[in-house]
């Protein structure tokens, strides 16, 4: 499954996207997958170190970032077992190091990665448990009970 969602300053595409379907109608995303992900952009994606009141330097060389900040897509390969590959693009705000040329994501927006891949997920289980997905009359009185509230806490 494929999905796009923008949250904050960065907007992520994910493609293949691995969802776990349980006989009562509940999907979620597998932890696994959202470790890794959270795990490979964290690896992927280097972060300025933040100073206060000051403008972000490098997390590599210490330099001061003084170059403005310019929209970048880049992509993060997620494999969390040996069987699924899943692809995360980002499109997200970058900042290129004056003294060693090294792109990295502000300090500001580091937040912003993990919201984006929070609503990616969510976007993801909310698409396939939609009112077309399921038929509450085929369900049990427990996973109905569970349905139903699954269903109004999203409205």
């Amino acid at each position: 499954m494929s999905r796009e969602v923008s949250a904050a300053s960065i907007a992520v595409h994910g493609e293949r996207l691995a969802i776990n379907h349980c006989g009562c109608g509940y999907v979620e995303v597998p932890t696994q997958l959202g470790r890794a992900a959270r795990s490979a952009v964290e690896d992927a994606l280097p972060v300025a170190r933040g100073r206060t009141f000051r403008s972000d330097v490098c997390c590599s060389c210490g330099a001061e970032l003084t170059m403005p900040a310019r929209r970048t897509t880049r992509a993060v390969t997620v494999t969390p077992d040996e069987e699924t590959v899943t692809t995360l693009r980002f499109d997200l705000p970058m900042r290129r190091c004056p003294g060693c040329g090294l792109d990295q994501l502000p300090h500001r927006a580091r937040h912003d990665v993990v919201v984006a891949l929070s609503a990616l997920f969510q976007a993801a289980t909310d698409h396939i448990s939609g009112d077309d997905a399921i038929d509450p009359s085929e369900l049990g009185p427990l996973a109905r009970l569970n349905y139903t509230l699954r269903r109004h806490r999203r409205t």
